[in-house]
């Protein structure tokens, strides 16, 4: 699996906010107002629903539905 740059993903994640030190796989795909934590991972070919939130130091492997939190301890 080939990891791109953040800078890279900014472009086509004009409706999300995605912190520092995230790493997003390939192509992934975001409804408007996603946000994804510091150090998290999304898996390549994921989609990313509205409004879902992506909390820090996670590794999403499935589809995040609108509106659900992913977060872990």
């Amino acid at each position: 699996m080939k990891n791109i740059p953040l800078i890279t993903q900014i472009v086509s994640l004009l409706c999300a906010v995605v912190a520092v030190g995230a790493v997003l796989c390939g192509a992934v795909r975001t409804g408007k107002g996603v946000l994804v934590g510091a150090n998290a991972v999304v898996l390549q070919g994921l989609f990313i629903g509205d409004y879902a939130v992506i909390g820090a130091g996670v590794t999403a492997r499935r589809d995040v539905l609108p509106g659900e939190a992913y977060y872990g301890v």
